[in-house]
């Protein structure tokens, strides 16, 4: 599948300054806790795969979204907050995006391409049967898929 521009979720930062805006109020945290969409997360995913590689982005992002969380009063436990399987499926899927856009410049251009193809929350329900991504176990440290296998290319997303 070729990336396309589609239509971002409305509200979603689009130009170089909203993204490191964006960005940067989630490093500090103090990005208001309605503003940590879904289409947030990728964008924070895609800039921190453009400034490390996969490991070190799951490593780095594994404290800060947790660090995030708490500082919106969002407690990390055995029913919410931090999600190791799904950052770590978010993560991935961003990671063959920004390869699929390796050619672009701009941050902005990155995710404005992007983003469209992991807008739907729900993807990971392709790979995953909800008992499995919604366990305590997925939570707390990264299970496999019980669907489909990752990795995964832009064609796997099909339904």
């Amino acid at each position: 599948m070729e990336l396309n521009e589609h239509a971002l979720p409305a509200g979603t930062p689009v130009t170089e300054v909203e993204l490191q805006h964006l960005v940067g109020r989630f490093l500090s945290r103090t990005l208001p806790k309605p503003e940590w969409t879904h289409a947030a997360h990728v964008i924070v995913a895609l800039w921190h795969l453009r400034e490390f590689d996969e490991a070190t982005t799951l490593y780095v992002l594994r404290e800060r979204i947790s660090a995030y969380n708490e500082s919106v009063g969002v407690m990390n436990t055995p029913t919410g907050g931090y999600h190791e399987t799904l950052t770590v499926f978010w993560v991935r899927l961003a990671a063959l995006l920004l390869a699929q856009t390796t050619g672009f410049e701009s941050f902005e251009t990155v995710v404005t391409r992007a983003l469209p193809h992991a807008a739907d929350k729900s993807i990971p329900l392709r790979f995953y049967t909800r008992d499995r991504i919604f366990s305590v176990e997925a939570r707390h440290g990264f299970v496999e898929p019980d669907l489909r296998p990752l990795p995964f290319r832009i064609a796997d997303l099909a339904s």
